[in-house]
């Protein structure tokens, strides 16, 4: 019974690292093997910043990656914030953040 699941586990994970698309006109891509991404519940991008791209993760860091507009690359992740309990959500209030 233990192998079984452990099969199962197996499969899944080769699964998620070969998702498919099923819509015309999307993809997905790696941007970055360096790059960590454990656990990310949202995403957004603080207004008139196109930059930076903010990611909250289960865990209740909250990080900035910068990003690359022309190539959609993510790269130098920076906690900005810890220690939030079950972050689920990610928003900016205004049209402009300092």
């Amino acid at each position: 019974m233990l192998a079984a699941g452990l099969l199962t586990a197996v499969v899944l994970a080769s699964t998620l690292l070969t998702p498919t698309v099923t819509r015309p006109g999307y993809s997905i891509r790696l941007v970055s093997a360096s790059v960590p991404a454990a656990v990310v519940t949202q995403m957004a991008f603080k207004p008139g910043d196109l930059t930076h791209l903010y990611a909250v993760q289960e865990s209740g860091n909250v990080l900035r990656y910068d990003y690359n507009p022309v190539t959609g690359d993510l790269s130098n992740a920076l906690v900005i914030a810890s220690g939030m309990s079950q972050a689920l959500g990610l928003a900016f209030h205004g049209t402009t953040c300092s």
